[in-house]
């Protein structure tokens, strides 16, 4: 357990001071993390019941619809909101369209479900590699994560797919459930691609920051 805290960035014998210490935006970010962390896990126990009572009554496939709409809405929102250019534009239609690809995969096969795997674990990487930024950006200056600015984003890509795979491990033991190496995968490339669309937003803000008057500038890395 220490080692696992050292690694997010905590001191190891001091993991409650950290906690307690934080900004209140860190510690809400890691609050939203173990709580989706948590209903991803508890659902594991439930969602066969719940998709088979979906599909009997022919409602899976617009239930899961109905989701990315919603998610899809939002995501164009905050896309329209940062009115990204250049490289940030890019990144963001890249990871855009790959997702795309993997939802039109999964909606069309027999198992839409699988398609809410993106939704699940896109949110929690994307909530773990911003409570990291956040845990960097207030860093002392003997933390080892200094000068490395990418760092976050491999933990959160890290620790995304290692979730998941824990998250498949339950599985494994449940009835009706079952272990599959697919899902891994899709967990992995669901934090991915998060974690790549909100690192290319932080460096852009990052470098209209520094490029802004009175920014700070090379000194100031």
């Amino acid at each position: 357990m220490s080692r696992i805290a050292g690694w997010f960035g905590f001191r190891r014998r001091r993991l409650a001071v950290d906690l307690v210490s934080s900004s209140t935006r860190e510690r809400w970010l890691w609050l939203g993390a173990a709580l989706c962390l948590l209903v991803i896990y508890a659902s594991a126990f439930v969602a066969r019941p719940m998709t088979n009572f979906l599909r009997q009554h022919h409602l899976l496939r617009l239930t899961v619809g109905a989701l990315f709409i919603v998610a899809g809405v939002l995501a164009v929102r905050w896309i329209l909101r940062l009115r990204p250019a250049g490289k940030t534009l890019m990144v963001l239609s890249a990871v855009a369209g790959v997702g795309l690809l993997l939802l039109y995969w999964l909606y069309r096969s027999s198992v839409p479900e699988e398609c809410v795997h993106l939704l699940e674990y896109g949110l929690l990487g994307g909530l773990i590699y911003t409570a990291l930024v956040e845990r960097q950006s207030k860093r002392d200056a003997g933390s080892a994560d200094r000068g490395r600015p990418w760092l976050p984003g491999v933990k959160a890509i890290l620790a995304t797919a290692l979730l998941g795979w824990v998250d498949e491990a339950i599985q494994f033991w449940l009835p009706e459930r079952y272990y599959d190496v697919r899902d891994v995968a899709l967990n992995a490339a669901a934090g991915l691609l998060t974690v790549l669309a909100l690192e290319a937003v932080r460096r852009a803000q990052a470098s209209a920051t520094r490029c802004r008057p009175g920014g700070p500038g090379p000194a100031g890395r």
